[in-house]
């Protein structure tokens, strides 16, 4: 089992969407056992991603030793698995420890990788976050607020002494005025892993409550999913026939 964060330097860059569609597309193109966890105590929307609307138990639940874990574990209508904190607006003002967090996880032995989508930012609950897993993808954007921070997030993993596996930039336009890859890598010192293109079915797909890889599955940003679930796993993804005419076309 792996038990992989995926951690932003701030919000809005992408990092839930990107948890929604590496799970899906693990599970759905590499029949891998997988679990999606909304770590995000305070703004969760994880499960909306995946068309989930409520959770009658908890992650919350859970950590405070109210029930075992497999019973906060729900599937959406295509099988993927999750477990979420409270989408309720009516919350604890403290959420509960979570220094039990990596056992809870590690006892769940039927998955082989579990992707643990954290708060944005730097804060004290992202750090909790950081601590349980054994390595992190970082989600940015082509953009120097979005990758001064990443850098800021980068260095935190390494002094808490978690790996960073690489970076993901999403929603690349492909414009002159953005860093290019190269540079990126350089100013991070992390490898770039995938470069999510700003794929207006992306969007569409968040409104549909579906990842675009189930969604639009020959989308630009779909492949790029697939490729970096392929990755991942030590495989690479092969665009069938159909799918590289109709991405040819998109052109």
């Amino acid at each position: 089992m792996k038990i992989i964060g995926v951690v932003s330097g701030k919000g809005g860059v992408g990092k839930t969407t990107t948890v929604a569609n590496l799970g899906a597309a693990l599970f759905s193109e590499l029949n891998r056992r997988v679990l999606l966890v909304d770590g995000n105590f305070s703004t969760p929307d994880l499960g909306l991603h995946l068309g989930i609307y409520s959770f009658s138990n908890t992650l919350e639940d859970v950590l405070r030793k109210k029930i075992p874990a497999a019973e906060a574990i729900y599937s959406n209508n295509s099988g993927i698995n999750v477990m979420s904190t409270s989408l309720s607006t009516d919350k604890p003002k403290r959420p509960p420890s979570t220094v039990n967090l990596k056992k809870v996880l590690q006892g769940l032995k039927k998955y082989e990788w579990i992707l643990v989508d954290s708060a944005p930012g730097i804060g004290k609950d992202t750090i909790s976050i950081l601590k349980v897993c054994d390595e992190v993808l970082v989600v940015t954007n082509p953009e120097l607020p979005a990758i001064n921070n990443t850098l800021k997030m980068i260095k935190t993993a390494e002094t808490i002494g978690v790996p960073v596996k690489g970076v993901i930039l999403n929603k690349v336009r492909g414009r002159g005025y953005e860093p290019s890859i190269s540079e990126i890598d350089a100013v991070c010192n992390a490898p770039v892993i995938a470069s999510i293109p700003d794929d207006v079915e992306v969007i569409r797909s968040i409104s549909d409550m579906n990842p675009v890889v189930l969604n639009a599955p020959n989308s630009p940003a779909a492949i790029e999913f697939k490729k970096l679930a392929a990755h991942l796993v030590g495989k690479e993804y092969k665009v069938e026939l159909w799918g590289r005419v109709r991405q040819f076309f998109r052109f």
